[in-house]
């Protein structure tokens, strides 16, 4: 029997070793792209700024997964959604990071 595991899609967000590399005030839109890729949606503000956001989704299958009855009935999965959304100024300076996760059940983040 073949136990699905966890699936997740999206930018590379979850990676601390790319993301740290961003910082606020110094880092520029080329860098960004650099690291982590072009963003999945970008807004434009009427300061000559963007915001670009990136996601990553991420399925954990629960314990009722496993069991074919319980399974007909129930949802089979959590899922977990994080957000990161970059500020560029005008210049095309990283202005500022934010960072926001929505859970969906107890299941621990993959990481």
């Amino acid at each position: 029997m073949i136990l699905p595991a966890c699936f997740s899609t999206g930018s590379k967000i979850n990676d601390p070793s790319l993301t740290s590399k961003i910082l606020v005030h110094h880092s520029s839109k080329s860098e960004v792209v650099a690291l982590l890729g072009l963003p999945e949606r970008v807004s434009y503000g009427q300061d000559g700024g963007e915001a670009w956001q990136y996601y990553r989704i991420t399925e954990v299958p629960k314990a009722t997964a496993y069991v074919p009855l319980i399974r007909a009935f129930a949802d089979g999965f959590d899922w977990h959604t994080r957000q990161l959304v970059i500020t560029f100024d005008k210049n095309e300076v990283v202005k500022q990071l934010e960072r926001q996760q929505q859970l969906a059940g107890n299941a621990p983040l993959p990481y």
